[in-house]
């Protein structure tokens, strides 16, 4: 609870007046329901399967999604509601842990149906609401010139029946500069009605920048404080006990 995760979605460059406009519904900050567009194969997820990726550091999201220079994209920050629990991917030891783990890190995309085969068969549990691994774009330790150290290389992929435990808290469309950082252009934040949830508010960069201004250190300063409730309490060791006995889920092929 309190966890603050970040999030990156590319924007097609015929879909940059849409989300320029505002009239944008939070669900754009989620990954598309199957009647919508059913998602590709992904490291964690089957061909049509729906599964929210988020990044445990800003830089680490964007090079997850192959963001470059020119590009644009959403950038969001969500958090959980209550305490989450993961399955860690990245595991060695033994020689059978060493090899499931490299392939986990396998960077070529025609292995992801194996990786979401072997995922399904061994580490797929009730009671678990998705998997935490390591970027496979970005080494643990590194350095940017701008972003300065990543401090993670954590990533997560969470499960669709528990998409609603990550708690939307702002986003932006952005175009990427040449050092990596997000140009902002347009904010979106969560409505405070409670029956307008799926809608945000919205202010533009260039036409309201004192607002903006205004928006973007809200949200900001709302994002390091849940950062610094989350470090207490895991100092603290207040976060909830994972479950005692978890329960294997197989699928049949």
């Amino acid at each position: 609870m309190g966890s603050i995760f970040s999030r990156v979605r590319s924007i097609r460059e015929v879909d940059i007046e849409h989300f320029l406009s505002g009239k944008v519904l939070i669900k754009e900050f989620l990954p598309p329901k199957k009647s919508v567009a059913p998602t590709s194969v992904g490291r964690f997820n089957y061909s049509g399967e729906r599964k929210l990726y988020l990044a445990d550091h800003p830089y680490v999201a964007l090079m997850e999604c192959g963001i470059k220079p020119g590009d644009y994209f959403l950038y969001s920050y969500f958090s959980f509601k209550v305490d989450a629990f993961f399955v860690e991917a990245n595991v060695k030891g033994s020689t059978a842990k060493d090899l499931i783990n490299s392939l986990f890190q396998s960077e070529d995309g025609n292995f992801y149906e194996v990786i979401n085969r072997v995922y399904e068969k061994y580490f797929n549990y009730e009671g678990l609401h998705g998997v935490v691994y390591d970027s496979v774009r970005v080494q643990k330790g590194f350095k940017h010139e701008t972003w300065g150290d990543i401090s993670s290389t954590s990533n997560l992929a969470i499960k669709e029946q528990d998409l609603s435990l990550a708690s939307f808290m702002g986003g932006w469309l952005a175009r990427c500069d040449d050092h990596y950082r997000p140009v902002y252009l347009r904010s979106f934040s969560p409505m405070l009605n409670p029956k307008k949830k799926s809608k945000l508010s919205t202010v533009s960069y260039h036409q309201e920048k004192p607002k903006f201004k205004l928006e973007y250190s809200r949200v900001m300063k709302e994002v390091n404080r849940l950062r610094g409730f989350s470090k207490l309490r895991l100092d603290n060791c207040e976060f909830s006990e994972p479950p005692s006995v978890l329960v294997k889920v197989n699928y049949k092929d």
